[in-house]
């Protein structure tokens, strides 16, 4: 699966692809918590409000495409 197609899926199948993925790092500030998942070769990142637990923003990457505030943790 592409970065791309699970960025298409429903926010449901999103979800329940998260729960085999295997976990690699987190980051929390005063205002949020980032999650970094890895499901085979995709990577998914999970931002959630600390303000407002149900908000979350959830978006996939290739290993090329990873944010740099996670390079250091894998």
């Amino acid at each position: 699966m592409t970065p791309e197609e699970f960025n298409n899926l429903e926010q449901g199948q999103q979800k329940f692809m998260l729960c085999d993925a295997d976990k690699i790092c987190e980051n929390s500030s005063g205002l949020f918590k980032e999650e970094l998942f890895k499901i085979d070769n995709l990577f998914v990142e999970v931002k959630t409000s600390s303000l407002n637990r149900f908000r979350r923003q959830i978006k996939a990457y290739s290993l090329n495409q990873i944010p740099t505030n996670y390079l250091l943790s894998y």
